[in-house]
């Protein structure tokens, strides 16, 4: 929808949108949440973890950014079953997940944890899986070239990284910035004739 809108239209247009989910999005909400979640499994506090995911779900400002981030939860729980006995880690003892639908975060960083995958590669993990998404998608429909698209990853690696410090630094007060156009072209992109969605 933002590239129909002219929104998006080339190299720095793209650059200039990115980089603004990321200073927004990735810095005060998924990565300290990220954060969050891993304290919550090392202290086995499974009701914080809850409260935690459940704010996560309710900072998903759309039905669509909703919809996205619990079915990609889904499929990443639903591996994890899968691989159990490569699993590293099982759950703490006496932690307990809730009926509760997993945020992707949630379930990225249970992931993360389960396979001793240190806090900080999660960061990294989370942060540049999100980037190399929106990059792709990019490439399509913008359409960028593959050469541009690399130059977008590498421009942007410096304001992924001040974000990964900045969530680091995060405390609860500062958390939930976000980017309202991101919102409503997430709105009108529900039903816009043609769409991309958890491509």
């Amino acid at each position: 929808m933002a590239v129909e809108r002219g929104l998006i239209t080339d190299e720095n247009s793209c650059y200039e949108w990115l980089k603004g989910l990321i200073e927004n999005n990735l810095a005060y909400v998924d990565l300290p949440l990220c954060q969050r979640l891993f304290l919550c499994l090392e202290q086995k506090n499974s009701a914080q973890f809850d409260q935690w995911n459940a704010w996560l779900m309710a900072a998903r400002e759309t039905k669509e950014l909703s919809l996205e981030s619990t079915l990609m939860a889904k499929a990443l729980m639903r591996l994890l079953s899968q691989v159990e006995e490569y699993i590293r880690q099982p759950l703490p003892e006496g932690f307990e997940l809730s009926e509760q639908p997993l945020d992707w975060v949630s379930a990225f960083t249970l992931a993360c944890w389960q396979w001793q995958i240190s806090l900080e590669q999660a960061f990294e993990g989370l942060a540049w899986s999100w980037l190399e998404n929106q990059i792709a998608a990019a490439i399509k429909l913008i359409p960028l070239g593959q050469t541009q698209g690399q130059r977008l990853l590498l421009q942007l690696n410096e304001p992924l990284q001040v974000a990964i410090v900045t969530a680091r630094q995060c405390h609860d007060a500062e958390l939930g910035r976000m980017s309202p156009m991101q919102v409503m072209m997430s709105s009108l992109h529900e039903t816009q004739y043609s769409r991309l969605f958890r491509s």
